[in-house]
């Protein structure tokens, strides 16, 4: 399985469910990765993308590109004073190192995951 942990909904909404469609190994955690459960937090998607319903809206057409410095369509950032935070959405956290000790993994096993950390590398 590939456990993909994404709090946006709109990267799920143009992006992640058709992706997790597809592909039946792929598991969406619709959540922020934190040491609290259900704890709610604001998500600040990128100025300009709020209103989306399309992706031809997006500034870049919803092209996602490997080599690029910059966010992809459906950016999003936990700080508000980011110069590209917009509105906010409301979000929900999920303890991860929980989460984690309850997939019981031993010795071998194989896992992927996948962690947004929504602009908060340094």
């Amino acid at each position: 399985e590939v456990y993909l942990w994404e709090p946006s909904p709109q990267t799920h909404k143009f992006f992640l469910n058709d992706l997790a469609r597809e592909n039946p190994i792929i598991v969406i955690i619709p959540y922020a990765a934190g040491v609290d459960s259900r704890k709610e937090l604001q998500l600040y998607v990128h100025k300009g993308q709020e209103h989306v319903t399309d992706l031809k809206q997006f500034n870049d057409k919803g092209s996602c590109s490997p080599n690029s410095q910059y966010n992809p369509s459906g950016g999003s950032t936990i700080f508000q004073q980011a110069k590209v935070a917009g509105d906010s959405v409301t979000i929900q956290q999920l303890n991860f190192p929980k989460w984690l000790a309850q997939m019981k993994l031993k010795e071998g096993d194989r896992f992927i995951f996948k962690v947004d950390i929504e602009g908060g590398r340094t």
